[in-house]
């Protein structure tokens, strides 16, 4: 026969020791907060579409590089667009595919300037480009690249500049009887400029 007192005590005993608790939503365990299980799945699904993305943590988004295609003054494509638009920082590098040489070596009609502040701008003629010439038509300064700002440029041809008129000259003194006058001095001379930095 089973000792009944024996099955009673152990039952009792049985019955007597903690049950677990199950915690609801949000409540605390053992002073650590509980993580929702929707959050570490979001977390885990946005770090696995980054990755296929080809994004790394921490990872920047370089501007893909303003692309010259054509021999225009200006317009879509132009390298004054290129640089017009490296100036509001869409992007630190021009990319320069088209071949402008002789006849249709670019004349923007204007001084290219580089205002963008405390930037690097590289402009670099691609292969696909068997030339680039840039000219101020004999009639101003091609470039001007002002404070703060480092333009690196490749494989482009610079030709054609001209700075400010020379001062003009004096005035000669009006002669007496006989004799002639006095001519006048000559003007100072005009700076031939292929481009400019802008004063420190």
């Amino acid at each position: 026969m089973h000792n009944w007192k024996s099955l009673r005590r152990v039952g009792h005993h049985l019955s007597s020791r903690p049950r677990p608790r199950v915690l609801a939503p949000g409540r605390k365990a053992h002073g650590l907060p509980a993580v929702a299980c929707w959050r570490v799945v979001c977390c885990l699904v946005a770090l696995a579409v980054g990755l296929a993305l080809g994004f790394a943590p921490g990872q920047s988004v370089r501007a893909a590089p303003l692309v010259v295609n054509n021999c225009n003054a200006g317009g879509a494509g132009s390298l004054a667009a290129a640089v017009a638009a490296a100036n509001v920082g869409t992007s630190d590098t021009v990319s320069i595919t088209a071949t402008c040489t002789g006849a249709s070596a670019v004349n923007p009609g204007a001084t290219l300037v580089f205002s963008e502040m405390a930037r690097a701008i590289a402009i670099t003629r691609e292969a696909t480009s068997s030339g680039f010439v840039v000219t101020g038509g004999n009639a101003r300064t091609v470039l001007q690249v002002d404070a703060n700002v480092r333009v690196t440029i490749s494989g482009i041809t610079i030709t054609g500049g001209k700075g400010a008129t020379g001062a003009a000259g004096t005035t000669g003194t009006a002669g007496t009887g006989s004799t002639g006058g006095t001519g006048g001095g000559g003007g100072a001379g005009g700076d031939r400029q292929l481009w400019h930095p802008h004063p420190r």
